[in-house]
């Protein structure tokens, strides 16, 4: 296990690739998000059109497709039934935070 350090060069750079990985990962679908308020639109759901902060003024118009957030959006889909892609989802996601949970604790040396 001692050469499971961040002194250890192969393991550093390990680590240093993982964190962008998660990083891009997390970044899209922020970048989603912020795609759709910028363009005010692009919703999905019904419930979107609900009065909120983030939404003082809904318009059915929201729920039209927008161009420049399914670009976005397309990055993160898969041609599979909304099922497998939860599925596959949820288990890269765990491992992604459990790789990042360990990597952390590695790191602080605990």
């Amino acid at each position: 296990m001692d050469k499971l350090t961040l002194q250890n060069p192969l393991f550093a750079t390990y680590v240093i690739a993982a964190t962008l990985m998660i990083l891009k990962a997390v970044s899209m679908s922020w970048l989603t998000v912020v795609r759709m308020l910028q363009e005010n639109g692009g919703f999905r759901s019904p419930e979107d059109l609900r009065k909120t902060p983030l939404n003082p003024t809904p318009d059915a118009s929201q729920l039209e497709r927008n161009e420049r957030v399914e670009r976005i959006r397309r990055i993160h889909l898969s041609a599979q039934t909304h099922d497998l892609r939860a599925t596959l989802w949820t288990v890269g996601s765990l491992i992604l935070l459990f790789m990042t949970v360990r990597t952390l604790i590695a790191a602080l040396g605990y």
